[in-house]
């Protein structure tokens, strides 16, 4: 675990596509429905649940924020009107996905960085490791072709920027995504049985994460095999 990685979540609705973490804006207020239920005693707020002590704090921040913003997506987009629209904002998702990371190239940019001149031989300021981008679509989805000429700019603005395209595909035809994967250098896997989601992503797009850290060449398909 590096302290120096960073995260961004979005959702791709049929309806829209928008952040889930971080969370959008901080003026968002979970309504009571939203809020987790937890029962108190006597008017007073029960202590912290044990499980929270042993959680990573970071994760699990993470873990509230995210099942506070989707909680919130879902009960302001229903299934029943997703249901009338037969595609979903992919293109709409890649284009946050590209604009967060131009705020965090912006951001890194202003940050000071030691001086070249600098006689210390132990700079206090190291200079920081230049920003390194992946994308990662979860895909549900069929056919992308109403988004054609959209999702075609979005993937040549990832090549320029050397920022590689992976897909774990769960259901659907996924070709289009597939070209994408080929043509930003990305990992394609067809996933067969989703209840070792975890274990795809830690053995196939963390290993593709070290490999582009060391200089390896990225891209790959695969085949999920066996019996879950």
């Amino acid at each position: 675990c590096n302290n120096s990685n960073q995260i961004c979540l979005i959702a791709a609705h049929p309806q829209r596509a928008e952040f889930l973490y971080p969370s959008p804006s901080s003026s968002h207020t979970p309504s009571k429905a939203e809020q987790p239920k937890t029962p108190t005693t006597n008017g007073t707020q029960p202590p912290t649940p044990p499980s929270e002590a042993n959680h990573y704090r970071p994760f699990l921040t993470l873990q509230q924020t995210l099942l506070t913003s989707l909680t919130h997506l879902l009960s302001t987009h229903p299934a029943s009107t997703a249901a009338q629209t037969p595609s979903i904002a992919l293109s709409g998702a890649l284009t946050l996905a590209l604009t967060h990371h131009n705020r965090l190239h912006t951001l890194q940019s202003k940050t000071p960085s030691t001086s070249s001149t600098s006689t210390s031989t132990h700079p206090t300021n190291p200079p920081s490791s230049p920003l390194r981008t992946r994308i990662l679509l979860i895909s549900l989805t069929g056919s992308l072709s109403s988004q054609y000429i959209p999702l075609t700019n979005t993937i040549f603005a990832c090549q320029r920027l050397q920022i590689p395209i992976s897909v774990a595909k769960l259901s659907g035809d996924a070709a289009f995504l597939e070209q994408a994967c080929d043509s930003t250098r990305g990992t394609y896997l067809n996933i067969k049985h989703p209840k070792g989601m975890l274990q795809y992503l830690m053995m196939a797009f963390l290993s593709e994460g070290l490999s582009s850290n060391s200089g390896g060449g990225g891209g790959g398909k695969g085949e999920e095999r066996g019996e879950g």
